[in-house]
């Protein structure tokens, strides 16, 4: 009900005073100077006040930003808290006292965050990232812009994302990656005449001609910077107005225009001291100084040069020397008072050491009578656990003897069962060895049969009939089938699973390959692994070479190793 009547209220005066410079500011301050009461609703006001000031007058933002402070602190106002720190660093930002602007940034983010407010979260992470900026530390000031997109992203505040990247399109001007800079403003320029947000578009608008000035097109830099200039001076944005004026006048300075240029900066210089903005100020005394330099007025030059520096120090000193004796003051004070408290403590000790003397002998028998109860009352239990631990002991002593006969029994029936699986496995291999050397003298006899008969054959006087008749029977005799079918049964015997296993790995290999990668794993020669296949010797080798090839094999790496790793152990799919 509270806040309905103030928004009647803004709107009434508002209409009244249509006529001057801010309607809303002239309503809070005649609500403030009516409002006797001081509570939460004075600190809302006061915050307001702050953030009204913002652009107009960032040191009356301070004042009204310190009241909202000491009230809120007063009536223990969390939130009021949160947002007069906020108002208070943003105005000092505005002014270019930075270090004071932090001094009161972080501890709002962190008030923020202990209200687990992600908008004023966010909105803090940007503010402190644009003291970053001014300070050119722009890794810290991108890592906070991003932090703080990141969560109007997430909030669908589009108006506070839109500004988020006009500071962080600024950020991409100054280390000159001109690409993301352009991408970033016109994506917040548009957010912004979309809304209808005229700070923002002149912000925008402002970064954006300061990109065009960075790539040197001094045209569009002034087209944009005149749009920005324009929409600031129709909101009455004072500390906007001497920056564009004073980008404007830098702009004609680089271009030898002297008369815009010292017209340009000499209004920029009446904005910003009127605001009192420390940072535009420190800018604006930078380049009145190129300027008349340049035009040879050298005494107008060199008093230019002391106000820059002037202002420059005092940006980083006055404050600085305040800080550290206000801090050395609280040291001495925290100090002093310590020190009194410890002494009033010693004098407390003694006094409660005196009282409790008589009271220390009585308990001094106390725990004597108790100290004599207990040890009997442990002698007893030990005597009854050492019995118990005895019987306990004996029993576990049986138990133990028969788990190692057992264990013993164990042992020894598994040893004979792996000496009669040893057994069997070398009476296979054996048969397997056996039977290959069987299958490599057939082979070869018949392969040597079969040599004769084509010396037969070139010989008139041979019976021509007998010699097909012998052939024939040779053929029937050479089935390789039916061979590799019995060898198989035997290898498999001995190596189980060996041909699952080299399947599960290289699926694409054929029958024959799997063939020449038995006899490998046998680890037979050319000339016995030629004599089974029925091939010749070179014949192996370059099926060897293709089987490597085709298992994608490195050149260091054995063969016969990788087949025999392979084909013993199951590799899933």
């Amino acid at each position: 009900m509270r806040k309905i009547l103030v928004l009647a209220f803004l709107f009434v005066n508002s209409i009244l005073g249509a006529q001057n410079l801010n309607p809303v500011i002239d309503s809070l301050e005649v609500l403030l100077l009516n409002y006797n009461s001081d509570d939460e609703f004075k600190v809302d006001i006061l915050n307001t006040l702050g953030y009204e000031y913002w652009v107009i007058d960032p040191t009356k933002s301070v004042q009204f930003g310190n009241s909202a402070l000491d009230l809120s602190k007063r009536i223990d106002y969390q939130n009021g808290i949160a947002k007069a720190q906020r108002i208070i660093g943003v105005a000092d930002w505005a002014l270019g006292n930075y270090d004071e602007s932090l001094t009161k940034l972080f501890p709002s983010l962190e008030n923020y965050t202990k209200l687990n407010d992600s908008l004023g979260m966010a909105n803090i992470l940007m503010n402190i990232g644009l003291v970053y900026a001014d300070q050119k530390n722009y890794e810290q000031a991108l890592e906070y812009y991003f932090q703080g997109e990141k969560i109007f992203k997430k909030k669908n505040e589009k108006g506070r994302l839109a500004t988020t990247k006009t500071k962080i399109g600024a950020v991409y001007t100054e280390i000159d990656n001109y690409v993301k800079a352009f991408e970033f403003l016109t994506s917040s320029l548009a957010m912004h005449k979309e809304s209808g947000y005229r700070y923002g578009i002149a912000e925008a608008s402002n970064r954006l001609g300061l990109l065009f000035k960075e790539k040197g097109d001094y045209q569009n830099a002034l087209k944009y910077l005149t749009s920005s200039l324009q929409t600031s001076i129709l909101i009455n944005d004072f500390e906007g107005q001497s920056k564009t004026l004073e980008n404007i006048g830098s702009i004609y300075l680089i271009q030898g225009d002297y008369i815009n240029a010292e017209a340009f900066l000499l209004k920029a210089l009446k904005t910003a001291q009127e605001v009192q903005s420390k940072k535009w100020l420190k800018d604006i005394y930078l380049d009145l100084k190129k300027l008349y330099q340049q035009k040879g007025e050298v005494n107008k030059a060199l008093q230019y040069f002391e106000l820059h520096s002037q202002m420059k120090d005092s940006l980083f000193d006055q404050k600085k020397l305040m800080e550290i004796s206000a801090i050395r003051l609280k040291f001495e004070m925290d100090r002093q008072k310590k020190s009194i408290e410890i002494g009033k403590e010693r004098i407390r000790l003694l006094e409660q050491k005196k009282k409790n003397s008589r009271l220390l002998i009585y308990l001094f028998i106390t725990l004597l009578v108790l100290a004599v109860s207990i040890a009997y009352f442990i002698i007893m239990r030990q005597k009854n656990r050492i019995k118990l631990e005895k019987k306990e002991k004996e029993e576990s002593e049986k138990l133990n003897k028969s788990r190692e006969e057992l264990n013993r029994a164990k042992l020894e029936n598994s040893e004979l069962k792996e000496n009669e699986l040893q057994q069997e496995l070398d009476l296979k291999n054996k048969e397997l060895a056996s039977y290959t050397i069987n299958f490599i003298r057939k082979n070869e006899l018949l392969e040597e049969i079969k040599q004769q008969l084509v010396e037969l054959e070139k010989d008139s006087s041979a019976d021509a009939s007998k010699i097909r008749r012998i052939k024939q029977k040779v053929g029937s005799n050479t089935n390789l089938d039916k061979d590799w079918q019995d060898f198989k049964t035997h290898f498999e015997q001995v190596h189980t699973g060996f041909f699952k296993n080299l399947k599960s790995k290289h699926s694409n290999l054929t029958s024959g390959e799997l063939r020449l990668s038995a006899l490998i794993r046998m680890n037979l020669n050319l000339k016995e692994s030629a004599a089974i296949l029925g091939i010749s010797p070179e014949s192996v080798k370059t099926s060897r070479y293709r089987l490597r090839k085709k298992m994608e094999i490195s050149p260091e790496l054995d063969l016969l190793e990788y087949i025999i790793a392979t084909g013993a152990v199951h590799v899933e799919k």
